[in-house]
């Protein structure tokens, strides 16, 4: 256990620095219109769908909220609420400044449970293809689901973060698909990979 939180923390570190070597790193998701025709239809089909506002090594999603396939779908965004993540359904231009810096709901309206979301897409340090997460250390998501994960997830990366593998632990969360600014790729259950 100490010794897979150590080579956690050091994989940490070389993303960090991988991403701080990158020029462009303030880059977009790669446009639905090029995701496997099978996810595309996920997200034609999905009534809720969770994002995150991006801190400056992240990906942005500005251009996928403003696709038309999200024409009428509601959108929530996690808010840090002591030690845990809670979602809120919100327009992305209405956020304040919260914890970590990152720009957060208001928390005015009223929380999504985690039962009606459909579709979620989740930050991260990095990936591996497999769909393993290495997330930046504080364990939210991996919380905000504590083992029952009941919507498709798509984990969104910069590309340099995208690896073949990733250290992990049981309790860490797992994803359906990773997205980076260049490709698509969906993650088997054994898993196994299957690039589109």
């Amino acid at each position: 256990m100490k010794t897979q939180n150590h080579i956690k923390k050091l994989m940490r570190k070389v993303l960090r620095d991988r991403l701080k070597m990158e020029k462009d790193m303030a880059g977009k998701v790669l446009d639905i219109e090029k995701w496997p025709q099978k996810w595309q239809d996920k997200i034609q089909k999905a009534q809720v769908i969770a994002g995150y506002m991006p801190l400056s090594d992240e990906l942005s999603l500005e251009d996928f909220w403003k696709s038309p396939a999200l024409i009428g779908k509601r959108k929530c965004f996690p808010r840090v609420e002591g030690e845990k993540i809670v979602f809120y359904e919100m327009d992305p231009d209405t956020f304040v400044k919260g914890s970590f810096g990152i720009w957060e709901p208001s928390g005015v309206s009223s929380p999504v449970e985690r039962s009606q979301i459909d579709i979620m897409l989740i930050p991260a340090c990095g990936y591996g293809m497999d769909g393993t997460r290495i997330g930046r250390g504080k364990g939210f998501y991996d919380r905000f689901f504590d083992g029952a994960v009941t919507c498709e997830t798509i984990g969104v990366v910069p590309e340099v973060a995208l690896l073949h593998v990733m250290p992990s632990d049981s309790w860490d969360l797992r994803v359906s698909a990773v997205t980076t600014q260049e490709r698509f790729i969906e993650c088997e259950i054994r898993g196994e990979k299957e690039e589109k």
